[in-house]
């Protein structure tokens, strides 16, 4: 799956993303959420950069993940001036300093994944950040969905006891 994210051009993954983040404007839970929470996306994802201006556009606090040395995941406001620094695992977040702002009821929070599936199984990297928070924000309200290309959707992920399931899959295909 990594391959044939990798595969897709530029040019396309940039079509897909703006295909994509119309379907998400169109979504309850998103009309309805003050803040939105989404990865900043790695080259084999469907980029995220049309959901932070898509967000930005209707007012909406933008909040990242931060990776912590625990394996855990915090998430920070981001904003189109914040300064961003390079983590252990490559991926942008903003600096230390910014604090974090705990999920709360009414929150969509965007997450990527290798594969999902249409009952909301998750195949993600392998290393549970995700998973991990997933467990914890559900529960307190916060919808959760994923965000992929459409080839990304299969018929079935393998779930173990500890994966946690998405509520629907934004793709770029409605």
């Amino acid at each position: 799956m990594r391959h044939l994210c990798l595969e897709t051009s530029a040019r396309e993954a940039q079509r897909s993303a703006l295909r994509a983040a119309a379907h998400l404007s169109e979504l309850q839970a998103f009309q309805e959420a003050k803040r939105v929470a989404v990865h900043l996306s790695l080259s084999d994802e469907l980029p995220t950069q049309p959901v932070l201006k898509l967000a930005w556009e209707k007012n909406k606090l933008v909040l990242v993940p931060r990776v912590l040395a625990d394996c855990q995941l915090e998430f920070v406001p981001l904003t189109q001036d914040s300064e961003l620094e390079r983590n252990a695992l490559g991926v942008d977040e903003p600096v230390a300093s910014v604090p974090a702002q705990p999920l709360a009821p009414g929150d969509l929070l965007l997450v990527p994944g290798l594969a999902f599936d249409k009952h909301g199984g998750r195949l993600g990297r392998g290393a549970g950040y995700y998973d991990r928070a997933l467990g914890e924000v559900v529960a307190l309200g916060v919808e959760v969905m994923g965000w992929a290309y459409s080839f990304q959707l299969v018929a079935q992920v393998p779930m173990e006891a500890h994966d946690q399931r998405v509520s629907g899959v934004i793709t770029d295909v409605e």
